[in-house]
C-alpha cells in the first residue's frame, strides 16, 4: 500500500497522470446518470461492427480507470478518488490546476454597469437587513415607534446603519421610492429595483448584449428573499451580463462615454463548459488579493487579471456547495440575509447566477 498523501499531493499526482492521456479523453464524462454506457455507444455507432469496436475501446479505457480508482480506494487517497470520479461523470469538470489548450477555449466576458454603485447595492443586500430601509427613514424623521429597532440601529458593531446611509447616498431617488413603497404597503425591495434601474441600468442600452449574452442576477440562497428583487413578473433584477464575445466586441456596442462606466472581466473558458448556455453556472466575484489562489486551482475558469480590485471565477453546482466554498473564504455567513464583515472597509465576495 502506498503512503497516503495530503490532498494537494494527490491532486498533483492525478493531474500529471491524466495530462495528455488519450484514454482519459475518451471516457471523460461517460459515467453519466442520464444515460447508460450501452445506450451512449449505440447512439454513436454507425453499424454493428462499429459498435463492437467502440465498445471494446470503451471497455479497455474503463478497465484502466476502474483499476486506478480501486488503487485510490485501497490506499485511502480520498481526494484523488473524488476528483477522478467527478471528471469521469462530468466532461465539463476541471481538476484543480488543470489547464486547457487555447484552441479548445473561447473568450467569455463578464459585464457590470457602474460597478462601484452596483457593488454598494450588493453589499447592502448581502450584509444589511430589509428592515433597515425603514430604519433609515425613522432616523431621519426621529419617529421611532419600536425601541428595539432603534437600539439595534444605533448599536456599536452593527454595520447596517453605515451601509444603509451609503446606499441612500449612492441612489438619491431611493428615499422617494421607499416612501412610496411604505405608502402602498408593498414588500421591501421594490424601491431598490426602481432606484437601480433609474441610476444605473437605465442609463445603458444593455439590450445590445442580448444576442451575445445572458443576464446575471443575485445568486440563489445568498440573500433574504423577503426582498422583492423583480422588475416584472418573473424577471429578476439584472445586475450584469455574461457574454460569448471578447472584451473588444462587448465594448464596441457602447459609446466611449458609456465604456468609462462599464467594468469587464475576460475568461478563456473551455468550449465544453460554454456549450450549454452556461446552465448550472454562477460567477463568483472575489477581492484581488485572493485571485492568485483561484488561478492556481482552475486557470481556465478564472478571469485574466482583475478589474476595480476584483477578479471573477466561473463555477458550477453539481457535486457540492461551491457557492459557500467561494464566499466562505472571506466571510462568516451566518444567515441567508447577512454576511459578517470584520470591518466596513472589508471587500465583499459575492456570487451572481446566470439567469
Amino acid at each position: 500500500m502506498e503512503e497516503k498523501k495530503v490532498p494537494e499531493e494527490q491532486i498533483e499526482f492525478l493531474r500529471k497522470k491524466l495530462t495528455g492521456n488519450e484514454a482519459f479523453g475518451r471516457v471523460r464524462g461517460q459515467l453519466t446518470e442520464k444515460q447508460s454506457l450501452l445506450e451512449s455507444v449505440l447512439e454513436e455507432a454507425e453499424s454493428p461492427t462499429d459498435f463492437c469496436r467502440r465498445w471494446d475501446q470503451l471497455s479497455s479505457d474503463m478497465r484502466i480507470f476502474g483499476n486506478q480508482l480501486a488503487q485510490f480506494k485501497r490506499d485511502g487517497w480520498d481526494t484523488a478518488y473524488e476528483e477522478l470520479t467527478r471528471a469521469l461523470k462530468d466532461k465539463t469538470y476541471r481538476l484543480p490546476g488543470e489547464t486547457v489548450p487555447l484552441h479548445q477555449t473561447e473568450p467569455i466576458t463578464i459585464v457590470m454597469f457602474d460597478f462601484p454603485r452596483t457593488l454598494t447595492l450588493i453589499r447592502w443586500i448581502r450584509c444589511a437587513h430589509w428592515m433597515d430601509l425603514d430604519n433609515y427613514l425613522e432616523e431621519l424623521n426621529q419617529s421611532w415607534t419600536d425601541g428595539l429597532s432603534k437600539k439595534y440601529w444605533f448599536s456599536s458593531g452593527n454595520p447596517s446603519r453605515t451601509l444603509t446611509h451609503e446606499l441612500f447616498k449612492a441612489f438619491p431617488s431611493l428615499k422617494e421610492y421607499t416612501l412610496t413603497r411604505r405608502q402602498y404597503r408593498e414588500y421591501e425591495g421594490w424601491e431598490l429595483v426602481k432606484s437601480y434601474y433609474e441610476h444605473v441600468l437605465g442609463k445603458f442600452d444593455h439590450a445590445k448584449l442580448r444576442d451575445i449574452g445572458q443576464p446575471l442576477t443575485l445568486a440563489r440562497d445568498t440573500y433574504n428573499d423577503h426582498l422583492e428583487l423583480y422588475r416584472g413578473v418573473g424577471e429578476r433584477m439584472c445586475l450584469g451580463y455574461i457574454c460569448r464575445a471578447d472584451q473588444a466586441e462587448v465594448l464596441s456596442r457602447f459609446s466611449r462615454e458609456e465604456q468609462k462606466q462599464i467594468a469587464t472581466w475576460t475568461i478563456r473558458m473551455p468550449k465544453v463548459n460554454a456549450e450549454n448556455d452556461f446552465r448550472g453556472m454562477f460567477i463568483g466575484f472575489h477581492p484581488e488579493e485572493g485571485h492568485d489562489e483561484w488561478e492556481a486551482e482552475s486557470s481556465n475558469l478564472v478571469s485574466i487579471g482583475c478589474h476595480q480590485d476584483y477578479g471573477v471565477v466561473a463555477m458550477s453546482r453539481p457535486y457540492s456547495d461551491p457557492l459557500r466554498d467561494h464566499t466562505g473564504r472571506y466571510h462568516e455567513q451566518y444567515s441567508i440575509s447577512q454576511v459578517y464583515l470584520k470591518d466596513l472597509d472589508e471587500q465583499l465576495a459575492f456570487e451572481l447566477d446566470v439567469a
